[in-house]
């Protein structure tokens, strides 16, 4: 998996991707979606095992529901922050709830970079909110 993010690898917790995962589903309309998210250095059983890259999706059209996993190892070893590899799983789910399904990359790491981008930018502000509130 190829990505365009310059935001190089941070550690993340679990909770936090959960949140980024909500988030979204939010910017991408697919609250009715389940979106389970796996996050992991084996692979899981339903993961192929050609998968080069640090993550895989799994979406289910008929369920509204998708399965993602994220292998924080060669996020780390590729230098990917967790959180824009799984806007990149997201923006799959997100074409296949339209029934795209895209292997075109360019377009697929295209709206990666502009969603990993807005959830940056929203975090900023969260931030500044809460620490208007403190003081």
């Amino acid at each position: 998996m190829a990505t365009l993010s310059t935001t190089p690898y941070i550690d993340v917790s679990f909770r936090q991707m959960l949140k980024a995962v909500r988030w979204c589903q939010n910017a991408l309309n697919l609250r009715d979606w389940t979106i389970s998210l796996e996050v992991g250095n084996t692979f899981p059983e339903w993961v192929p095992k050609d998968t080069g890259g640090a993550a895989y999706s799994k979406p289910c059209l008929s369920y509204f529901s998708a399965r993602t996993w994220i292998c924080l190892d060669r996020c780390r070893e590729s230098d990917f922050h967790p959180v824009s590899v799984l806007c990149h799983e997201m923006i799959h789910t997100f074409l296949w709830s339209y029934g795209i399904q895209s292997h075109d990359e360019r377009l697929i790491n295209t709206l990666e970079y502009h969603l990993f981008q807005t959830w940056l930018s929203d975090q900023k502000k969260t931030r500044k909110r809460l620490k208007f509130k403190k003081g």
